[in-house]
């Protein structure tokens, strides 16, 4: 109970339970406020609560028992009996305000640098001004919550009258950009009337225009963001008021494209669109279209799942060809045993420079072979093996802190020919690989990582002959054998979703990749006699050439828009048509028909370079 004629403040005026509080019976009169009120302001008379603000550049503020501007601080202003009045002056306002089945009449100018709720109907009039505040750290830290600009969300309805007046403006030091576009006010009544046509905008420095779009149950007012405002002298104005696009690679240009088809107003999506938007120079357009993309994170996946395969490929090769002769690849006069058992661990590292302007990767992988083969007959061998690598990649360049791990689970089986002196080998296979990949997105305004996990299958066959030739005693019996090879293999991954990434989340399509590779080398190879067995170093040379040089082709769009609008299509980098491999190895057969191998792979050309260690041991039974 009480009368306060009226309430004027250019300190603090807070409290935890309540900074004002004005009971049924009480009498508030207008408050002026040029300070800070702190704290939930409750008003249970049926008179109405008038509240004034400060005058020139001075902001009253209205915030809760925290007293700071952030969305964390924000209050609540009760005042169910009566309509909230702010009258002339200056208020920023930081309180979710439930005026019940009444009204916020704005009749002042009121700053929103957060998402604020008013709970009832909300007018603002002809010589009233709302202004929208934009913060720097528009979703930095990738809190969805928080959509980095200020906002008004009425329940009720939403009635702005003809000539007021709407602005946008930085909190700090916000780049706006042609093209960005704020949903500033979103009412849920039906009898909501922006007068969108005749309002007053404003943006510092540039043109801005005002719309009233439904979506759903709601009428939202969106202003975006034109051309820069004209100077003296005058330049030519932009043939269209849509975002810049500052990128001038493929992949960029195409996944910024896609983002700027957004009409949608999914709150962290308009937060990456308007920050991308406000992205300077060509530098910063490529980054950011990069990241947006799916491509460099998927092709280093992509590549470094089919490289796993080929390092099964490769050391089930070395193990028919150990078979041969003790390795030498010329028959001994004493057959090996018929049947065996062997396994086989290897592990790696990879690097793949920049290429077509997406950027490289670095990757670790280690992987183990299990597997057991016999003879058919005096000619043929036949064995089968399973295998599983897990493979860690790493991006760089524009894509720095992405990654992938890819786990890749096979069963090949496999054959021998051998003619004497000519062999030829041969492999089919099967290959799983799990993928999750870890897109990390940031660039001024984003912050965010964004996941997806999904599969792909493989399916691959191979075959490599060989002529080994004794050069003689001449030349120690060192044992030369040209080899010639082919392989084949088709990879179709599973379309997926990503989650989290702050708005950066994509959809990205199934898609397909085929490799068709032939090998053409020569192996140097001879057996010692030793105490333990035969010992037999080898040397292998082989240029690897591919003839599916296609690259990988991505679709996506951003999954918080429903529409679709937002596909796009990017390639990634064409495969290398050339490489080298070097192999070299060390095989001990020994008397009690174990048989224990060692072997260094290094594989490099157009950027790419593998090293590949592995270790062999056989029961032969």
């Amino acid at each position: 109970t009480g009368s306060i004629d009226s309430l004027t403040n250019s300190g603090t005026i807070t409290g935890q339970y309540a900074a004002i509080y004005n009971d049924k019976l009480g009498t508030l009169g207008p408050i002026t406020n040029s300070g800070v009120i702190a704290g939930a302001i409750m008003n249970e008379a049926s008179q109405d609560l008038n509240i004034n603000g400060g005058t020139g550049s001075t902001f009253g503020l209205l915030t809760g028992f925290g007293g700071g501007t952030d969305i964390g601080d924000v209050g609540l202003i009760t005042n169910t009996a009566s309509n909230v009045i702010f009258g002339s002056g200056n208020q920023l306002l930081n309180d979710n305000i439930n005026v019940g089945s009444f009204k916020v009449s704005n009749q002042g100018t009121l700053l929103v640098n957060n998402s604020i709720t008013i709970t009832g109907n909300y007018d603002q009039a002809a010589n009233a001004k709302l202004l929208i505040g934009v913060s720097d750290s528009a979703v930095a830290a990738g809190t969805a919550s928080d959509s980095g600009y200020g906002r008004l969300v009425v329940t009720g309805d939403a009635n702005i009258a003809s000539g007021s007046s709407v602005g946008l403006v930085s909190t700090h030091t916000y780049g706006f950009a042609q093209g960005q576009r704020y949903l500033v006010v979103q009412a849920g009544g039906a009898g909501t009337n922006y007068n969108a046509d005749t309002l007053h905008y404003s943006v510092a420095g540039y043109d801005v225009s005002g719309t009233s779009v439904v979506d759903g149950a709601n009428k939202n007012l969106v202003l975006t963001v034109g051309a820069v405002q004209s100077v003296t002298p005058p330049v030519t104005p932009p043939t269209s008021n849509g975002p810049i696009n500052r990128a001038n690679t493929a992949d960029g240009t195409a996944s910024l494209a896609g983002l700027f088809n957004y009409q949608g107003f999914n709150a962290d999506l308009m937060n990456v669109f308007n920050a991308a938007a406000a992205n300077g120079s060509t530098a910063a357009g490529n980054k950011a279209g990069a990241q947006l993309s799916p491509t460099a994170n998927l092709a280093a996946a992509t590549q470094g799942s089919v490289a796993s395969t080929v390092q099964v490929l490769n050391v089930t090769s070395a193990h028919l060809e150990g078979l041969r002769g003790g390795s030498t690849g010329v028959s001994t006069g004493e057959g090996p045993p018929t049947s065996g058992l062997w396994t086989q661990a290897f592990g790696g590292t990879a690097h793949m420079d920049e290429r077509d302007d997406i950027a490289g990767y670095s990757a670790r992988y280690n992987g183990l072979l299990l597997g057991a083969d016999g003879m058919l007959n005096d000619n043929w061998r036949l064995g089968g093996l399973f295998s599983y690598t897990k493979t860690t990649l790493n991006n760089n360049g524009n894509n720095d802190g992405s990654s992938a791990d890819v786990k890749s689970y096979g069963l090949f089986g496999y054959a021998s020919y051998n003619a004497n002196p000519w062999y030829l080998d041969l492999s089919v296979g099967a290959v799983q690989h799990q993928y999750d990949t870890q897109r990390q997105v940031d660039f001024t305004g984003v912050n965010g990582t964004a996941k997806g996990s999904h599969n792909g299958m493989q399916y691959t066959a191979s075959a490599q002959a060989g002529y080994p030739i004794d050069l003689g005693a001449s030349m120690a019996n060192v044992i030369l054998t040209p080899i010639a090879g082919l392989s084949y293999s088709t990879l179709r991954q599973d379309s997926y979703t990503e989650k989290g990434g702050a708005g950066t989340a994509l959809h990205v399509n199934a898609d397909n990749l085929n490799s068709l590779k032939s090998d053409l080398g020569a192996k140097l190879a001879r057996a010692f006699a030793t105490s333990y067995g035969s010992l037999t170093p080898s040397a292998q040379l082989t240029w690897r050439h591919e003839y599916r040089d296609s690259a990988l082709q991505s679709v996506a769009n951003f999954s918080a828009d429903t529409t679709g609008a937002t596909s796009f299509s990017s390639t990634g980098p064409k495969a290398v048509g050339d490489t080298g491999v070097l192999s070299v190895g060390l095989t001990l057969v020994t008397h009690n028909n174990l048989t224990v191998a060692a072997h260094y792979t290094g594989e490099t050309g157009g950027g790419f370079n593998a090293n590949t260690g592995d270790l062999q041991v056989r029961w032969a039974f």
